[in-house]
């Protein structure tokens, strides 16, 4: 996992767009146009989450963009356990631009780190 999180490092972000936390991450389920589990990282930057696979042959890697969420469309981030035997579980709510209310969950090492990166940003409407 950690040769992904320093693939999605190497990201290009907008000038205004910092990274706040990343770690590796399974995508388990919870979205309405995913079903299929995926490995891959998770990132948190000042304006968005977003979630991203490594796809490629042996010497074409690239990391792609699986989902992301604008941070003030999010309602709620809860941290919990998918199964009693599970690595801890987190879920982002928020509504999509066509109205469905997703719920998308990650399974992820550190959450006490997304915790913290969470409450060091601002989630939610603007307004």
């Amino acid at each position: 996992m950690e040769t992904i999180a320093r693939m999605a490092a190497r990201r290009f972000l907008p000038f205004d767009e910092k990274v706040v936390h990343e770690s590796g991450a399974t995508y388990l389920g919870g979205h309405s146009r995913w079903s299929s589990k995926l490995d891959g990282s998770l990132v948190l930057t000042n304006k968005r989450l977003y979630f991203e696979v490594i796809i490629g042959g042996l010497f074409d890697k690239r990391p792609e963009l699986f989902f992301e969420v604008l941070l003030t469309q999010i309602s709620e981030v809860k941290v919990g356990k998918y199964s009693s035997l599970s690595k801890p579980v987190l879920t982002v709510v928020y509504k999509s631009s066509s109205g469905n209310l997703e719920q998308p969950s990650f399974q992820v090492e550190d959450p006490e780190n997304w915790k913290s990166a969470f409450s060091s940003v601002k989630i939610g409407s603007p307004f």
